[in-house]
């Protein structure tokens, strides 16, 4: 029995250390993972802004190229250009920055609690509602797949006075409480209210309008006005419609109110989250400007109803009065359309500047992440891991050498390459290296640069320069006189002379095929042509 407890525990105990041996190991992947993608990021800014700077002047001159174009015209469009480029730009940085955070979010956080039983049951129905209307794991044709999604949406959808405010109005009471609200989630809010209030109050209505009018002048023709009285747009709607009118208002003026108060970056990046603070963006993006917009065109709306008002009605209760509101509340509606752009593929993230979020089975907001797989999950990890390093590896180290080849040609601009500045980088670092007798900085690619010198030494003799004078061509020049044989004009000597060079030339990964490969006496032969 002791033996058994004894193998158990030991047992236990290797099962433990493995645990604690793979955490270690993804720890320090991710790390590693982080590290590189950091310097890659840090060291190819200047390069991303030329190329942006590069792209905005291209798209610019096509959208500018009209020579027919008005002056009035030409400016706004390229003003408005400028403006948005910021945006974009902006943008590009922000998911760039957000995609160095290599772990996946955490998406089982705990929700709100409370020991308040009413409160409790009003979390339990928030988290219900909110995690089927806006979860964090699916997709709209994931919704489209959930029943109670589906009833909710058709809900939204239905033309009957009352319905559609009483549901958002719902909705935004659980967006805002308990606080603080998510920044996303209510500029989602005020989008999907706007744009439902353009599908079903501006083009539905005005449709069903226009039947009715056409339902009175076909049937009832020898008494059109009794019947548009009667079955009229408008007709026996006054309180329902008056609920829309001022529904439409009021959720989202308290949306973009609370917006302001919003949280802002909890998903983001530290480094990113310094750099919206340093530019001050703020909360909600371009959305901000159409609060003004909503707010001209219910006051527009607002006079033309008290304008026809007094122009068609002896009072109130006139069915004259619920027409005038019908159309007026159409007119609003319509005028709304400008809200539909920031749903647009794209443009509502590049506007916005927002980082999509959702609800879990707990009601707590958490990043957007669609699912997947369990094993495709693994799989895809760990090949991304390998190759991320890798390829971030490479191309800091290639950054770095043009770098230093863009600097010791005397270039002062930002990202300003050249082909040459990389064998000028190789060169410079050589020679740092050289003079300084230290070791280069790691950068994820260790040089050899026990060959360069050699190279160099070489190519300076086969020159007939005096000693420590090198010169740029001196790394190639070694390079033909050490593996050709070649001599300086008769006067340096031959090859054979100096030490031979045993470094080797580091790569990366080479695949042989069977053809090019020769084993003989336990000795493996193979040629690789540089």
């Amino acid at each position: 029995m002791a033996d058994a407890e004894t193998a158990s525990s030991s047992s236990s105990g290797l099962l433990g250390g493995g645990r604690a041996s793979n955490s270690q190991r993804d720890a320090g992947r991710l790390r590693e993972k982080e590290k590189a993608g950091q310097e890659l990021f840090d060291i190819t800014t200047a390069l991303r802004s030329r190329l942006m700077d590069q792209l905005r002047n291209v798209v610019k001159n096509t959208a500018l190229e009209d020579p027919d174009m008005w002056g009035s015209v030409r400016f706004l469009v390229s003003s408005y250009l400028d403006q948005f480029w910021v945006d974009v730009e902006h943008e590009v940085e922000r998911t760039l920055a957000a995609s160095l955070k290599m772990q996946a979010p955490d998406t089982e956080a705990k929700g709100p609690e409370s020991s308040v039983r009413i409160e409790r049951y009003w979390l339990q129905l928030r988290a219900y509602i909110l995690h089927h209307y806006l979860p964090h794991d699916r997709s709209i044709f994931g919704k489209l797949n959930d029943l109670v999604y589906c009833v909710m949406f058709a809900l939204t959808l239905i033309p009957v006075h009352g319905v559609r405010v009483v549901m958002f109005s719902v909705l935004l009471a659980m967006l805002l409480w308990p606080a603080p609200p998510d920044e996303y989630q209510l500029i989602n809010f005020i989008l999907l209210f706007k744009g439902v209030q353009f599908l079903t109050q501006g083009t539905i209505a005005t449709s069903l309008g226009a039947f009715k009018y056409y339902y009175c002048y076909s049937v009832h023709k020898d008494d059109v006005k009794s019947c548009i009285d009667i079955r009229g747009p408008g007709a026996s709607q006054g309180i329902g419609q008056c609920l829309d009118y001022l529904g439409n208002v009021v959720l989202v003026w308290i949306a973009f109110y609370y917006l302001r108060k919003s949280r802002r970056g909890k998903f983001l990046p530290v480094n990113l989250k310094d750099t919206c603070e340093q530019e001050e963006v703020t909360s909600g993006g371009r959305l901000q400007s159409l609060l003004f917009w909503d707010m001209a065109c219910f006051a527009t709306s607002l006079f033309l109803l008290v304008a026809l008002t007094l122009l068609t009605c002896d009072d109130i209760g006139d069915p004259q009065f619920s027409a005038n509101v019908f159309w007026c509340c159409v007119i609003y509606s319509i005028l709304s359309f400008p809200f539909a752009l920031f749903v647009v593929p794209g443009l509502k993230t590049v506007l916005t500047h927002t980082s999509a979020t959702g609800y879990n089975k707990q009601g707590a907001c958490v990043p957007f992440f669609l699912r997947t797989t369990p094993d495709a999950a693994t799989k895809s990890d760990e090949t991304w891991s390998e190759n991320f390093v890798r390829m971030a590896n490479r191309a800091t180290w290639v950054m770095r050498l043009l770098e230093r080849g863009r600097e010791a040609r005397g270039s002062e601009a930002p990202a300003d390459y050249q082909a040459s500045d990389l064998f000028r980088g190789v060169f410079r670092r050589g020679r740092a290296t050289q003079s300084s007798g230290t070791e280069p900085e790691p950068s994820g690619q260790e040089t050899n640069t026990g060959f360069f010198h050699e190279a160099v030494s070489l190519g300076k003799l086969a020159r007939g320069a005096e000693a420590d004078e090198y010169r740029f061509g001196d790394f190639g020049r070694g390079l033909l006189w050490r593996f050709r044989g070649w001599r300086s004009d008769g006067q340096g000597g031959s090859v054979d002379e100096l030490p031979a060079l045993h470094e080797t030339l580091e790569v990366a990964s080479v695949r042989l095929p069977a053809e090019a490969v020769e084993c003989k006496d336990g000795t493996t032969y193979f040629c690789i042509e540089v």
